[in-house]
């Protein structure tokens, strides 16, 4: 994936992946997501999103809201910073940062939990907890 830093390759975990096989590959294409037209690759996950949320009745989630809600969910779940920061791709400073570093097997295990976690909330399901319905908006 190309950030704002370059090209960069992250962790995703089984449940995320399972939705991806299920995507229809477009002969001569290789993205995952290819763009509406031609054989680029899709740009306009804001917009999407926005439609999405709108059908749902769904106020204020945004691409940053998503990333937000997975580094909380990590965090709720007792990964640490440098965990956290890893799977999100952020670069982290100081002194133990230069010293200190997350196997990228640590960070496919994490991202592969995390996502669990993630979806069986969407199903209503969390490890026993109740798990509350999202009141929709209007």
């Amino acid at each position: 994936m190309e950030s704002k830093s370059g090209y960069q390759l992250r962790p995703v975990g089984a449940a995320a992946l399972k939705l991806l096989e299920g995507i229809p590959e477009r002969e001569g294409n290789p993205w995952v997501f290819p763009a509406e037209r031609g054989n680029g690759h899709f740009v306009g996950l804001p917009k999407a999103l926005g439609r999405l949320c709108a059908k749902a009745k769904l106020d204020g989630v945004t691409v940053h809201v998503l990333r937000h809600s997975f580094a909380a969910t990590a965090a709720e779940m007792g990964y640490s910073e440098l965990t956290i920061a890893g799977l999100l791709g952020h670069s982290v400073p100081g002194v133990t940062a230069r010293y200190a570093h997350v196997p990228d097997s640590a960070l496919v295990s994490a991202a592969d939990r995390v996502s669990a976690r993630i979806a069986a909330a969407l199903d209503g399901v969390a490890d026993g907890q109740n798990v509350v319905p999202m009141r929709i908006a209007g």
